[in-house]
């Protein structure tokens, strides 16, 4: 399910965490936030109507609304970023093909 994806993440395959000063820090917090937004925003509904197979949500889309949003608040930065990732990749695959 969409744990077994987040594996990578979870082993920091996926980048590296410097030293940021607190104004950083601020700035990231908000980023943060805004990835927060979006994944909730992909959890409600893929923007395509159909997902794809490979699509880390689309099981978690069968949950409730409260389980998805639970889901999305207990996600890491680098969860985050591997969704949001994944949903980039997608949607360029797709306009593409158009």
């Amino acid at each position: 399910m969409f744990t077994r994806m987040l594996n990578g993440v979870r082993n920091g395959e996926l980048g590296f965490r410097g030293i940021a000063s607190e104004h950083d820090m601020g700035k990231m917090n908000c980023a943060f936030d805004k990835k927060r937004i979006w994944a909730r925003g992909l959890l409600v509904e893929c923007p395509f109507k159909t997902p794809l197979e490979d699509c880390p949500l689309k099981e978690v889309r069968e949950l409730s609304i409260k389980q998805r949003i639970a889901k999305v608040d207990e996600m890491s930065d680098a969860d985050l970023d591997t969704v949001l990732s994944h949903h980039w990749e997608c949607q360029a695959k797709r306009e593409n093909k158009k």
